[in-house]
């Protein structure tokens, strides 16, 4: 029986899945037509608003400045200007409102600069638009506070005179009204280009900033203003303005340029007056022609101005022309009186100033300690007794005059001072230390104890107490050239040259020893053409303060000139043996013995010039080879 086989399974078939067929009664599902109609017009109305949105912003903002608008109108304005004849009159009023329309589509500098032109125009030719001119011009400098031509132009809008105003003015004789005087100095201390700062320094001129030393000093930005080109003036200008402008030459240190101002002062009548003879007299008093001073000094008729006279005639080595005023201001007949014709308020301290020169200027010692001691007991206590007291005890046996200035009542800084420099010979070296500490503290506002004291501790090479005293003098504000020239001398001892040279720069004064120390450092660095250039300089001015010392020696207690001449001298020798080691650095062996031959005739017992001198092969004989 055949065996039955199992029955195979079906092969199963792969089929393509198929998508699923949507039921015949479901329709698909569209937005109706009310829903698009509200979107579009939806879009349609916010991109409306936006181009208005634009269009007012195009109108009232500066981020969308119609600048052809503004220059179409610009050009219409100009050609409308200059069409004006007889036949085509247009009124300045038109003109006016032409300006006002462009004022409200400005945009920066340049566009208010253009309208603020055409309205200084109009103001200079009708005064009846100064003030639309002042009030533009006002409103774009205070809207651009940095532009500087705005500022210029808005200052001069203050000072163009209405009619009224310009006769107001001239009736006062006011130069600037002090109502303006604020936003005229506002305006000033903005201008800070190159090419602005004669305009700047001309309304500080205005503004008679420059007769007061306060006032010149709180001048911002003053130290790049007082190296600008002075502002000129004319021949028919204010003679107050002439003088100012003669103070500012001087500040920006142009001496010539303020000897030819100040001569064509006194030159013309229009500015020749008491005030510009006492200008010129104190200018040429203070910078080397005395003679000329005095000169000028005679022709005032007060008191004031014979003792200047005197000063200057003593100055320049007349001592019995000196002498002779000193005595006509002692006698009663001269009468206490000005120029205007007010009582002189100089009248008690010149008295005592003539009367203590004339003491001070005796030609022997015990004609001096007579009229020193006349000064003593006649003259005011308060004019000047500090000084006659100091003299007067420099005549007398150091016993003797260290007693008078022990009673001598405390509180006077050179009485002070007197006594203790009276008392370094007896007193130890940490003694004398200490008091001049006790002196600085009694005194700490006076500039004269930390020069003194610097000098002091420099000489003993106590560095440390001339640091401490430098330091405490600028924790005071004080300030003082010989104070400047310490701290150099203690940047080179640390090696800080830079910084030394840049100090010493710093210092105006014309002290022999800046250019000295400038020429050791270029020294020090190799440098012996500029070096000798330096010393040349610093001997220059030695020779005229010994010069200067020579000529009012006679006037000078004698033994002080002797000290302070012989000491002149060792310093000038010192020089001239720097002078002969560069010339002879630089293969000038003939000059540099010249040199060495200078330093003895000054100071014959320097052994370092004359040893250097021996060691020098001698001169070639005249004519050989």
């Amino acid at each position: 029986m055949p065996i039955p086989l199992p029955a195979l399974a079906p092969k199963k078939e792969t089929r393509e899945k198929k998508p699923k067929e949507k039921p015949k009664n479901e329709t698909s599902r569209k937005p109706p037509p009310v829903i698009i109609l509200g979107v579009s017009i939806s879009l349609l109305l916010l991109i409306i608003a936006g181009v208005a949105v634009l269009l007012i912003r195009r109108q009232n903002s500066a981020d969308f400045w119609d600048g052809d608008s503004f220059f179409r109108e610009l050009a219409a304005f100009d050609a409308l200007y200059n069409d004006r004849t007889e036949s085509n009159p247009v009124k300045a009023e038109t003109l006016n409102r032409a300006l006002d329309r462009l004022d409200k589509k400005t945009l920066g500098a340049e566009s208010r600069l253009s309208v603020l032109k055409r309205r200084r125009v109009l103001a200079r030719q009708d005064p009846r638009f100064v003030p639309a001119y002042r009030k533009a011009a006002e409103q774009s400098a205070r809207a651009l506070p940095f532009s500087e031509p705005l500022a210029v132009l808005a200052a001069e809008s203050l000072l163009m005179k209405e009619t009224k105003e310009t006769r107001e003015t001239e009736e006062t004789g006011e130069a600037v009204p002090e109502k303006n005087a604020a936003r005229l100095r506002e305006y000033a201390a903005a201008l800070t280009e190159a090419r602005l700062r004669p305009a700047a320094l001309g309304l500080y001129l205005l503004l008679g900033d420059f007769k007061s030393p306060e006032r010149a000093g709180a001048i911002p930005n003053k130290e790049i203003l007082y190296t600008a080109p002075a502002p000129e003036t004319s021949s028919r200008s204010d003679p107050a303005l002439a003088v100012d402008l003669a103070l500012l030459r001087v500040l920006n240190g142009d001496l010539s340029g303020a000897s030819s101002h100040i001569s064509g002062l006194l030159r013309n009548p229009a500015t020749r007056n008491p005030d510009t003879i006492r200008l010129a007299a104190e200018f040429f008093y203070d910078f080397g022609n005395p003679l000329r001073a005095a000169e000028l000094f005679s022709l005032s008729s007060d008191e004031y101005g014979m003792a200047r006279q005197a000063d200057a005639l003593w100055l320049s080595g007349r001592l019995s022309g000196a002498r002779g005023l000193w005595t006509a201001l002692l006698a009663p007949k001269v009468s206490p009186v000005g120029d205007d014709g007010a009582a002189s308020p100089f009248s008690v301290p010149l008295k005592a100033r003539g009367m203590y020169n004339l003491a001070a200027t005796s030609e022997d010692t015990a004609s001096k300690i007579e009229g020193m001691k006349r000064f003593l007991l006649e003259a005011d206590p308060s004019s000047y007794h500090a000084y006659g007291i100091v003299c007067y005890t420099r005549l007398l046996k150091d016993d003797e005059s260290v007693s008078l200035l022990e009673d001598e009542p405390t509180g006077d800084f050179l009485i002070d001072l007197e006594l203790l420099r009276r008392r370094e010979a007896a007193w130890s070296l940490d003694k004398m230390t200490a008091e001049t500490w006790l002196l600085v503290n009694r005194y700490p506002q006076d500039p004269r104890i930390y020069q003194w004291g610097c000098y002091f501790f420099d000489h003993q090479r106590r560095y440390d107490e001339t640091a401490l005293l430098i330091t405490q003098a600028a924790q005071y504000g004080i300030d003082a050239p010989s104070l400047a020239l310490h701290e150099s001398l203690a940047l080179i001892r640390e090696g800080l040259f830079d910084e030394a040279e840049q100090r010493l720069a710093e210092i105006a004064d014309p002290l022999w020893q800046v250019p000295a120390n400038r020429g050791r450092i270029r020294e020090i660095r190799q440098d012996k053409g500029a070096a000798l250039a330096y010393y040349q300089a610093a001997a220059d001015i030695m020779k005229e303060n010994i010069m200067k010392e020579s000529a009012g020696e006679a006037g000078k207690d004698r033994r002080d000139t002797d000290i302070k001449e012989a000491k002149e001298k060792r310093n000038a020798a010192k020089v001239y043996y720097s002078i002969s080691r560069c010339f002879r650095a630089l293969g000038e062996e003939e000059k540099s013995r010249g040199a060495l031959e200078q330093a003895l005739q000054f100071d014959p017992d320097y052994l370092n010039a004359r040893l250097s001198l021996e060691r020098q092969p001698p001169p070639p004989p005249a004519g050989g080879t």
